[in-house]
């Protein structure tokens, strides 16, 4: 109870505070969450439990013509009122930018390092995650260079570093990973509404403690941007993936992607192989997913999130876990954008076989948050939709 009563003086103070002056391009910022939720899985035990979540937050936001970037950390103190599981601190930081060097060339960036006790802070939709606690780092550098009026190169390169409790000990229930990833791809725009793109990638699996990892993995394909409409872009892309000590498996994505001012979704299909997700090798992964957010009036908005996956073995294997997620936020904005009431929603079912070290999960959340900030607004950090 001592840190909902301490949460609750720090929300008071930062939603009173107001955000900087709108010219400001350097902004130092400050927040608090406090959250009053009921688990039905806490931490995946199998036992269910009231939990407050109070998380602090501290950023610095610069947006210039040239350069915007969002520099954030944030503490999370999970305490359980029935004690089915020890008290945690959780961590997020994050550092997500884009910065145009010319006309021509752009960079962008995005690097995000959890450190928590619950595998559902492990947010990879699509992905099938171990019990336990965890620390996951996950880097994305990109560039992208307009060499002519119609034609855009993009070279990327990810790094994912994944390490789990579970692959302690002597006999450890998962194992630790890492993940190094080049894209490129040359985008043509044909017309108005067509571009037509060439992709190639390459990838690296690290695995440790076992001698299965698959090492490398190259892959190229095509695909096609059609928009649909002004704010309405659909995406299709593909191409087989060869792994260098044998078997060929495939990627590809089907897209609709819209922005509207007052509404904005996706629908994709997706196929992917990943590594660090507590296998003993890479993984392929199926997933159809749904993201939306809609402004019903200019103080409430309703977000939603849905995704049905598989998973399996790499290249080609069997898939030996499959899951649902749904989840629902209702917010209400309070004081400008500097404060936010929400509702919230969440279930989330995974079912494993063929002798996975983890067990199926049936999980339910709901709960009740509040938001406040000072120094800089949610809207403008990207918090809402």
């Amino acid at each position: 109870m001592r840190a909902l009563h301490t949460g609750i003086a720090l929300l008071a103070l930062l939603a009173t505070a107001g955000a900087a002056r709108a010219d400001t391009a350097t902004e130092p910022y400050a927040g608090i969450t406090l959250e009053q939720l009921y688990d039905s899985n806490v931490r995946n035990t199998g036992n269910s439990d009231e939990v407050t979540r109070v998380t602090p937050r501290l950023g610095l936001l610069i947006d210039g013509p040239r350069l915007k970037l969002d520099a954030d950390y944030r503490i999370g103190f999970f305490e359980y009122a029935e004690g089915s599981v020890d008290n945690t601190v959780n961590h997020r930081a994050a550092l997500v930018g884009k910065a145009a060097a010319t006309e021509r060339l752009s960079f962008d960036t995005r690097m995000v390092l959890v450190i928590g006790s619950d595998p559902i802070l492990l947010d990879r939709p699509g992905i099938a995650i171990p019990e336990g606690g965890f620390d996951d780092f996950e880097g994305h550098v990109g560039m992208a260079y307009r060499a002519t009026r119609r034609l855009t190169l993009d070279l990327s390169y990810l790094y994912r570093r994944s390490r789990f409790d579970l692959a302690e000990g002597m006999n450890p229930q998962a194992f630790d990973g890492d993940e190094h990833r080049v894209d490129g791809d040359a985008a043509y725009r044909l017309t108005r509404r067509l571009t037509m793109r060439i992709l190639a990638r390459a990838q690296h699996f690290v695995s440790f403690g076992t001698t299965d990892s698959l090492g490398n993995a190259v892959g190229g394909g095509a695909g096609l941007d059609y928009k649909l409409g002004r704010n309405t872009l659909a995406r299709a892309q593909g191409g087989p993936l060869v792994f260098e000590n044998g078997g060929t498996t495939w990627f590809a994505l089907a897209q609709v992607e819209h922005r509207g001012e007052r509404m904005r979704w996706t629908l994709a299909a997706l196929r992917d192989v990943y590594g660090g997700t507590s296998a003993a090798e890479a993984v392929w992964a199926d997933s159809v997913q749904l993201v939306g957010a809609f402004r019903l009036t200019r103080r409430i908005d309703l977000r939603v999130r849905g995704v049905a996956y598989r998973n399996g073995p790499a290249p080609d294997l069997d898939h030996n876990v499959s899951g649902l997620v749904g989840r629902i936020d209702a917010g209400y904005s309070l004081f400008g954008n500097n404060a936010r009431f929400e509702l919230y929603g969440e279930h989330r079912s995974q079912d494993a076989a063929f002798g996975l070290t983890f067990d199926n999960v049936q999980r339910t959340l709901v709960g009740v948050r509040l938001i406040a900030f000072a120094g800089a607004d949610l809207l403008s950090l990207g918090d809402l939709p």
